[in-house]
């Protein structure tokens, strides 16, 4: 108990500070995206199963459309949102609408299946959402792209090139390997290619990142940080802990699922900063870390409420039974959280990938994010409805159909971002000719999307000018 006081003692004297020193720039909020007045809607009607040759219902799907660049006879870009993500920011701006403007592209998207307006059921209950997987995803961008060779008035000779970032970029290639006769290129920004139920190497990357480009006394104290948060969890300190991190309710320390969920978020703040600001986002981090000598879980948060201080503006809601109230409900209109529920079903039925905590002895991160956390939050969810045996067979099935990290497709650039805590799961030996594997130092996830800026780092601007000139090159090639 006179450790706990110590520690007590140094918060609260540190957060009596009238001034503090900060060299992290704030997190800037990404704002929701506005479609530019030259995009077009259509429509296009895939199969509700595409596996069933029986079953005949179809659904009303929507696509978007950019064809400020192009020309009659051009080839056709499609960009693959992840099951998480609705963007036309992609078919507006970024390196693949430069090179639709080099080549007289039309550039495409469309949102996965059972997200915004592709809605294919009339409830999200979960014997409705059966038709949720991977499998069908990859057939609708079949069907999509035979829809544009129509509404585009194109022979079947056309180029389709697709892209995209994370679980997107993998559903792209998954395409080209299934649909060869009706996509000839992707560029996978990223790419999530290895399933599995758990995954170690999130939290390894991350931590390992923190040490080799922050420093060990910066790993040292992120992971002492979390330490001194189970500690006061674990003697009672729960009213001490909301006031200090401004929560919106006190987090019970026996609900195991609550106090995940707190250390989720903290977690997450941290990989969102480097994803954003990247070599950059560590350092600065790093410096605010080790900055001050004093309790380094008061630095942690010091440097959160000071980064993401327009989020918390109020209090942090953590309720963890709230949150699964919202993501149960059924209704498509009534849910709060309709999106995640359809990625929450996702990735507990098929694609998984559970960040857990390795043994790993220099993890930066805590050991209660086990499997049992993630796989009560599924079945707190979907209710006895939902069987946790069956997520390790789905898992299997979709590296066996699809290849995994072993895909040997032609015509595909993989890139692979070393600050990316996903890079584990990318595709990092690739023996074909007619492709490449790039890997990108010093770059989260995603930053090869946007066009060449002169303040690129020379890796990236050198990965950027590559893509585009294959591209490009692709595009010419019929």
């Amino acid at each position: 108990m006179a450790k706990l006081l110590v520690v007590i003692s140094a918060l609260i004297a540190l957060s009596a500070a009238t001034e503090d020193i900060f060299f992290s720039e704030k997190y800037i909020p990404k704002a929701a995206h506005i479609q530019a007045e030259f995009i077009h809607n259509g429509s296009y009607f895939p199969k509700l199963d595409h596996f069933r040759p029986q079953d005949t219902r179809t659904a009303h799907f929507h696509y978007r459309l950019n064809l400020d660049h192009y020309e009659e006879g051009g080839p056709i870009f499609v960009f693959v949102n992840s099951a998480d993500e609705t963007t036309t920011e992609w078919i507006e701006r970024g390196l693949m609408v430069d090179a639709a403007r080099e080549v007289g592209a039309a550039v495409v998207t469309t949102d996965h299946r059972y997200v915004r307006l592709n809605i294919p059921t009339e409830t999200a209950a979960f014997d409705e959402l059966v038709f949720l997987t991977v499998d069908q995803a990859v057939a609708d961008i079949a069907t999509l792209v035979v829809t544009l060779y129509d509404h585009l008035g194109k022979d079947n000779d056309a180029t389709v090139i697709l892209w995209g970032n994370g679980y997107g970029a993998a559903l792209a290639t998954f395409a080209r390997k299934k649909y060869p006769h009706l996509i000839d290129g992707v560029f996978a920004s990223s790419g999530t290619f290895r399933a599995e139920v758990f995954d170690t190497s999130y939290h390894d990357s991350l931590s390992s990142n923190l040490l080799r480009h922050g420093s060990l006394e910066c790993h040292t104290r992120v992971r002492n940080a979390f330490d001194i948060l189970l500690y006061l969890f674990e003697n009672n300190q729960s009213d001490y802990i909301r006031e200090r991190l401004r929560l919106c309710a006190a987090v019970d320390p026996d609900d195991e699922q609550e106090v995940g969920l707190l250390f989720e978020l903290f977690i997450d703040l941290i990989s969102n900063y480097v994803r954003q600001h990247h070599l950059f986002g560590i350092q600065n981090f790093c410096r605010d870390m080790t900055y001050y000598p004093e309790d380094n879980l008061n630095n942690l948060i010091r440097w959160a409420l000071h980064v993401y201080g327009y989020e918390f503006e109020e209090c942090i809601d953590t309720d963890y039974d709230r949150l699964i109230t919202r993501l149960a409900e059924t209704d498509w209109e009534e849910s709060a959280y309709p999106r995640l529920r359809a990625y929450a079903y996702l990735r507990c039925t098929q694609i998984a990938a559970f960040r857990i905590t390795s043994d790993y002895e220099l993890t930066a991160f805590p050991s209660l994010l086990d499997a049992e956390y993630h796989f009560q939050f599924c079945e707190d969810i979907f209710g006895e409805s939902y069987d946790r045996d069956a997520l390790e067979q789905a898992v299997q099935n979709l590296n066996t159909v699809f290849g995994g990290q072993e895909q040997v497709v032609p015509f595909v650039i993989f890139t692979n971002a070393g600050l990316d805590p996903w890079i584990g799961h990318g595709v990092s030996e690739y023996h074909l000719e007619d492709g490449a594997v790039i890997f990108i130092n010093y770059s989260a996830g995603g930053a090869d999307l946007s066009s060449i800026a002169p303040d690129d780092p020379m890796e990236l601007a050198r990965a950027k000018q590559l893509i585009f000139d294959t591209v490009v090159e692709w595009s010419n090639r019929s």
